[in-house]
Formats: structure tokens, sequence, C-alpha cells
């Protein structure tokens, strides 16, 4: 594979100053901008994970030392943290004149974040080894870093550096993570905390006190992904997305969206599982009335369902309905989204020709390689990359333990750690109805676990109404 020529690897840092209104207020900062160097036992250099912290600065030494610190980073697994960098945490950030069809073409500009969590906490955005601007400086090295327990280590090690850098043990510590970032989050909750069978084997001590998980890709089964095609339990789970983007598209007379949902919710544990349990065991009356509420709630014919069975996946839904309804493709990673069909023969990529990936990645890629890396002050010969697919490709998705079992041992160790699971109703990616069923299924104390449903897709923070829902939660959250 080509690549543009770079210079050898040199371990960056850039420094910035600004302001963001927020809350009221006008709140200064500084955001430093700087590789992370992981090395071998001998001192030998083999991957960096780059990270853009933003700090209050009108507040005292033993007050910054004390302030609530924010880890964040997005999934992929080879994604870089664009998304939510410019998207939600940013002092300045990306706001689309029409959240669902955004502009693709330059210029590419930020706004001030009214709602910017820098008055609550202090933020720092990761890139991982590979994406953005982190990099694999010894290519032997990969496996050490492509991994899920791999990737927790090297992160949790970037992490226990900062905290004693920046001199903020003392600090409230919480982790957001979003789609594969949500298992690294809960792995990394493991791996803080140290063990012998833990990812670093060391007992390093460090509590979190809050986890923040964007589409969740958790699930109670350590088998059950949330994205396997045909299963049972996913055709249940991922029902109510259906519906909820059914009800954008076309909405139906009589009742609300909360309480379509909620309809198919019902709808999918009772009769739906029923059926789809007993298959052509089932009495051909009730067969004919699931299809009719099948039909009801995801806008696909009836037809469709006679001739194909009553398993719709999230993959075939955005072509099947948006063909027979609506005569464009609806999109994957946020059901609002809408794209011409396909034609012919041809072979749609799953991002490129997403309809709601293939229309805002340009903007947020030419915000982070413009306007947003003048802000940082970044001046870089090292090409950004957005999403290193070739990472995705070679990760090791075994681990000692799911990450599903991480978090549910991270709860029962501190009573105290919270988690914030935060659900956009359109996603089709990481279904809304998986997280409610594998919290369900998780040990937790009483208020350990918040699940909020945003009017949203895989990224809740696009759209002004999501985005000030969720910016609220997340205020209180760490508040608290």
């Amino acid at each position: 594979m080509l690549k543009m020529q770079q210079k050898p690897f040199e371990p960056a840092c850039f420094f910035a100053e600004g302001k963001v209104s927020t809350a009221g207020k006008e709140i200064p900062y500084k955001v430093i901008s700087e590789d992370n160097v992981l090395t071998d036992e001998t001192g030998t250099p083999k991957g960096s994970v780059f990270t853009y912290s933003y700090f209050r600065t009108d507040v005292t030494d033993k007050e910054a030392e004390e302030r609530p610190v924010l880890f964040a980073f997005n999934g992929g697994p080879g994604s870089s943290a664009l998304w939510l960098h410019w998207g939600l945490l940013s002092p300045q950030k990306i706001e689309f004149e029409n959240p669902t069809d955004p502009q693709q073409n330059g210029p590419y500009t930020l706004v001030n974040n009214d709602r910017c969590l820098l008055d609550t906490c202090d933020i720092v955005v990761m890139d991982p080894v590979t994406c953005g601007y982190g990099v694999l400086i010894d290519p032997a090295a990969a496996p050490e870093f492509f991994g899920i327990d791999q990737d927790a280590a090297a992160m949790a090690l970037v992490i226990e550096k900062w905290l004693t850098k920046y001199k903020r043990m003392n600090s409230p510590k919480y982790i957001m993570g979003e789609s594969y970032g949500t298992q690294r989050a809960a792995v990394l909750a493991n791996a803080l905390m140290g063990g012998p069978t833990f990812p670093n084997r060391t007992c390093t001590g460090i509590a979190v006190d809050g986890i923040i998980l964007m589409g969740t890709v958790l699930t109670a089964d350590s088998s059950l992904n949330p994205m396997a095609e045909g299963s049972m339990e996913n055709s249940v789970l991922n029902l109510p997305t259906l519906a909820a983007t059914r009800y954008y598209h076309q909405p139906v007379s009589g009742i609300t969206l909360e309480a379509f949902i909620e309809e198919s919710y019902t709808f999918a544990a009772d009769t739906y599982l029923r059926a789809l349990y007993l298959g052509n065991r089932l009495p051909e009356a009730e067969m004919t009335a699931c299809i009719e509420k099948l039909s009801y709630f995801t806008g696909v014919p009836k037809s469709w369902f006679l001739a194909n069975g009553i398993r719709l996946t999230v993959s075939e839904f955005p072509k099947i309905y948006g063909e027979t309804s609506l005569g464009k493709v609806v999109g994957l990673y946020d059901g609002r989204y809408t794209m011409d069909l396909y034609h012919g023969l041809q072979i749609p990529d799953p991002v490129a020709d997403d309809g709601a990936m293939g229309k805002y990645t340009a903007y947020y890629a030419g915000i982070m390689n413009g306007e947003g890396r003048e802000l940082l002050g970044i001046d870089l010969d090292r090409a950004y990359k957005a999403i290193n697919f070739d990472t995705n490709m070679k990760w090791d998705y075994k681990a000692v333990r799911s990450p599903f079992i991480s978090l549910q041992e991270a709860l029962r160790r501190n009573p105290k750690l919270r988690v914030l699971v935060a659900n956009g109703i359109y996603d089709l990616c990481t279904p809304m109805g998986n997280a409610r069923y594998s919290f369900a299924h998780m040990a937790q104390e009483e208020g350990q676990v918040i699940i909020k449903d945003y009017p949203s897709g895989h990224m809740a923070y696009v759209g002004d109404v999501s985005y000030e829902m969720l910016t609220k939660d997340l205020h209180e959250f760490i508040e608290k």
C-alpha cells in the first residue's frame, strides 16, 4: 500500500490558548497536543498515542489538581477521536446548518461550543496508535497494540503517565468511549486498577469515577456480536431501532415516537421472540398477525416478509426499507440520513457509501486538517488518519475477560463507579435494544448504571436537540 513520504518519527508537542463562551461565562483555556511514546523494556520506541489536553486556566493550582478530568476516544478500533473531538468536546465545534443533509464541500468552519464541558472538567482527547496522529513507530510491534487487552494496556499507560505528569491523581477521573471505544473503556477500568490477570500485569491502583458509553457494543453474551446477522436475539433487540427509523421518515398517526418505540419493545419481547423461536411451527394465523405488525413497525411491505421470512437484519433494512418506501438508501450509522439508491452491479462501500458516514465525514476531516489544526497550533509533517481500516482488519478480539465482564467486575469492585449509557435511537450500527438488554443482565448496584436515549444516530451529538439533551446529561453526570 502506497504512502506519502514523511520524515522519520520525532515526538511532537504543540501549545495553544483560547477562550470559549459557555454557561454564560467566558472561560480561558490552554490546549497541549502531544505524542505519548510507548517503548519496550530497553527504551526503544514502539508506538505513540497522540493526545489533545484542554485545561481551564482561570483556576488556582489547587483547584486544578482536583478538577474532574475526562479521557475520551472513539472506536473502530482503528478510528481517531475526530468525531468526539470536533462534534462534542472541543471549545469550538462543528455545527451543521442541516444536520441530516450536511455540507460536504468546503469551506469548513467551526462555531463556539456554548455547551462545552470545560466549565465542569478538563478534557483529554486520545488518538490511539495508528489512528489520527497516533503512530506505530515499529511495524513489528503491531501485535503489542492491536488487540482488546493490548490496546487497553497501552491506553492505561498513557493515562497513568498523564495523571502523574500533570499532577491530577486527586482529580475525579472519567472515561468516554464511543462504538468500539465502549469496549476499550470497559477494559480500561480494569487495566487502570491493575492486577496479575489484567492487561499490564501490574498493580496500578487508579480508580475511575465514571464511564460514559456512547453507541455501546458491549454484550451480555460474549458470543453475541451486536452486528451479527440473523441471530434470534439480535432480530429482537434491533427491532426498536428499525421502528424509530421508520417513524422518522413516515410518522404514524395517533401515536408519539416514544410510545411507538415502547410498543415495538413490547412486541419484540413477546410476540416476535415467540415467532422466531417457533419458526414454521407457529400457527398460520399468528404468523399472519406477526407479519402485519412487523410491516407496521418497520415500514417494509408484508410481501417481503412473506417471501423472505420474518428475520430482517440491520444491514438489510437500510436498502430494503429505503428502496420499498423512500426510493433512497437509509444510513446505517444514522437512520435519519438517506442517499440515492445503488445502481446496477455496484458493490457499496460500508463507510463511504453509507447515508450518514458518506455525508458528514468530509466536514470532520476538513476541520481537522484545516481550521482545527490551526486552532491547536499543530505544525506536523504527518498524515491525519480519520479511520485506519488496516488496523481494524488486524485486530485481535481475544481477551482474558470480555469487555462486558470487565465492566461488571469494575462495578462490583467500586460501588461508587457510575456508568452513563448514551444511545442514539436512529443508530442502526449499535442499536439501543442491545444496550437495554445487556445492562439488564449485568450485576450492578441501584443507580450505578444510567441509560439514556437521544434523537440521533451513532454519534448522539449530531443534531441540536440531541446535542443539548446529551450535554445537559453529561454535565449532570460529571458534576454529581
